[in-house]
């Protein structure tokens, strides 16, 4: 069995990388060519994973809605859509508010650490599964032991949905193997608009290399950029052309 699954990312930004605006609402801003791709890419995951802040945002059951994806689901893979995973190291959300707990036809599993409050699980636990696993030593949920828990479930194909702070953790500690972005025709701007990878950022030294595999642009404006992360990361040099500066390569 492998140590954890294949992860591929999935996120739809602005042209200029954003999520949504810098008051955190509810955006959507793929067209529905950029939906049907993502439920094509739900059928090939085995589970899909999102961080807290993407639940309490979005509150999204992570389904296929297309009846002939989820049917084509069923017959391959036993199911019309993915097991949905979230992870909060305290489950210090609205339980019971939650759509994503309380309203998903797809099997759910929250993973957590012992910092959750044994009320706050026992809440959970009563609509979803819950699986306690290590925790960082800043008190995050430990996202290898994370993906280890997936793998010995039989996980095998992971979609990684964000938001920004779990794909830069994610992509930090070289857990990401492809990356699916759909670039939208929007300009959103803003310092505290949420983008793709938020997180502290990487030093010049630690930027994560990738490589193109395809480009497929579309009539609604948007272009579909497939990438694979390189196990190696970018290699950094003096500028030739300026002064104290660095030429990432």
């Amino acid at each position: 069995m492998a140590e954890r699954p294949h992860v591929f990312m999935n996120m739809a930004t602005s042209l200029d990388g954003k999520i949504t605006t810098f008051e955190h609402l509810k955006v959507r801003i793929g067209s529905a060519e950029d939906r049907r791709r993502m439920e094509l890419l739900r059928k090939r995951a085995d589970a899909v994973i999102i961080g807290k802040g993407t639940l309490v945002t979005d509150d999204p059951p992570l389904l296929i809605r297309d009846p002939q994806i989820a049917a084509a689901r069923e017959a391959e893979r036993g199911a019309p859509h993915p097991l949905n995973v979230a992870l909060s190291s305290r489950l210090d959300f609205d339980v019971a508010g939650a759509r994503f707990l309380h309203q998903n036809p797809a099997p759910v599993l929250v993973l957590t650490t012992e910092a959750a409050p044994a009320a706050a699980r026992a809440a959970v636990a009563a609509v979803a599964e819950v699986e306690v696993v290590e925790a960082t030593p800043d008190g995050r949920v430990d996202m290898r032991a994370a993906l280890a828990a997936l793998a010995a479930r039989g996980v095998t194909q992971l979609l990684l949905e964000g938001g920004g702070g779990l794909n830069f953790s994610m992509l930090e500690l070289g857990l990401v193997d492809e990356i699916f972005l759909t670039l939208c025709p929007y300009i959103i701007g803003g310092v505290t608009s949420p983008s793709m990878v938020d997180g502290r950022g990487f030093t010049k030294d630690a930027v994560r290399k990738l490589t193109l595999q395809s480009v497929t642009p579309h009539d609604s404006g948007e272009l579909f950029l497939h990438y694979a992360v390189e196990q190696e990361r970018a290699s950094v040099r003096d500028s030739e052309t300026f002064a104290g500066g660095f030429e990432i390569r």
